[in-house]
């Protein structure tokens, strides 16, 4: 299949319905555009509202709307099966080093609204999914914006990043995410954090797949956030997956569960 690159001026000239199945597009935002990789679904038409899939990029990605772990090979089988369930995907581009710091989530607010105008976007059914640094963006949007995220698919994120800075990961790209060390912005590294105020996520599913021979963002990040999520009863699950590392293979092999996941939680409460 061809892929179309769209200047933002031809994007806003065309219906929806003329919008390429894969193609790189940007969301205005202030002076900035966001880049956003938009895979829709075969024969959308824009006839009927379909639930989308906000994706967020590792640590080094997000340089380009092109520059995602979302069109990955090993993510080949899950986009189709994706897609063959009319999933709408958009993998933001919200810069290599934010960790879903302020900055990043006006550019996710730009990117959906900017998706929810131009398709037919069920707004029940907006989910979130990342890889490494964007698991742990999938879970923060969510904490900051319960009300838009119907469940979080978390690969290998990080779920307290002030115990991760004290553990000696990533000190310097956190500090200039965050504003300062751990130890100068505490209440910011507990606000990013998922397994901090964890009632906030209490209408949030949250889907967290790790391996549990993780030596980039350590499997102690996912059994922290199922300690904290399990008691809000909300149909949360964990999957650690045995022998395996930081990774995008961490997919391959699960796509259904992860959509049947998706599927078993269709609209916000």
């Amino acid at each position: 299949m061809p892929i179309h690159i769209l200047t933002l001026a031809s994007f806003l000239a065309q219906p929806a319905a003329a919008l390429p199945a894969n193609g790189a597009i940007a969301a205005p935002h202030g002076e900035e555009q966001v880049p956003i990789w938009l895979i829709l679904p075969p024969g959308y038409t824009g006839d009927i509202p379909r639930p989308l899939i906000l994706f967020f990029h590792g640590r080094g990605y997000g340089t380009t709307a092109a520059n995602t772990n979302m069109l990955k090979d090993e993510f080949s089988t899950f986009r189709r099966k994706a897609g063959d369930l009319g999933y709408i995907m958009a993998g933001v581009a919200t810069g290599p080093n934010t960790w879903m710091n302020e900055i990043a989530r006006k550019r996710t607010d730009a990117a959906l609204a900017y998706l929810q105008a131009n398709l037919n976007v069920n707004p029940d059914r907006v989910y979130t999914m990342g890889v490494s640094m964007g698991g742990g963006a999938a879970l923060t949007f969510a904490k900051h914006r319960p009300a838009q995220v119907a469940a979080v698919v978390d690969f290998m994120g990080a779920t307290d990043f002030a115990r991760f800075y004290h553990a000696g990961f990533y000190n310097e790209s956190l500090a200039g995410a965050f504003g300062g060390t751990v130890y100068d912005a505490r209440a910011t590294y507990d606000a990013q954090s998922a397994v901090v105020d964890p009632e906030m996520l209490k209408t949030v599913p949250v889907l967290i797949v790790h391996g549990d021979q993780d030596t980039v963002i350590p499997a102690w990040n996912a059994t922290l956030l199922w300690e904290a999520v399990q008691p809000l009863n909300n149909g949360s699950e964990l999957v650690l997956r045995a022998g395996m590392g930081h990774t995008n293979e961490i997919v391959m092999g699960i796509e259904d569960r992860i959509l049947n996941f998706l599927e078993k939680h269709p609209g916000l409460p």
